[in-house]
């Protein structure tokens, strides 16, 4: 299965809940003025290795134009992969999912290509 680059999104959310303690996300009425919430974004990785689904967010920016940065970067990794090149595409994904799920910055760009140019596991860079 061919997978292209990733478009994903950025949204803004918050914290705030219902009568039922129900949290209301993007539909808060809050949201219109511009200080209420915080700014995120979402994208879908490629596969694992069995097969699933990897959807990620990260949240918490001040502003829609930190968090289109972050996915921009993200996207910049994926995209350093051929389309075709399932493997490599999956490994890319691999380190990204690793840094979503320790909270940590994501890899630099031009680092991941040196490490795909020169032959080297991506996956043992972190």
């Amino acid at each position: 299965m061919v997978c292209g680059v990733t478009e994903g999104s950025v949204y803004r959310t918050c914290n705030c809940r219902d009568e039922n303690r129900k949290p209301l996300g993007s539909a808060c009425p809050k949201l219109k003025n511009y200080k209420h919430g915080q700014w995120g974004f979402r994208v879908e990785l490629p596969a694992d290795a069995a097969g699933q689904r990897r959807p990620r967010r990260r949240r918490g920016f001040d502003s829609a134009t930190a968090a289109e940065n972050q996915l921009e970067q993200v996207r910049g990794l994926l995209a350093i992969a051929d389309e075709d090149d399932v493997e490599l595409r999956r490994d890319i994904g691999d380190v990204i999912a690793l840094a979503f799920a320790n909270r940590e910055r994501f890899p630099d760009i031009d680092e991941m290509r040196r490490l795909v140019r020169a032959g080297a596991d991506v996956t043992t860079t972190r």
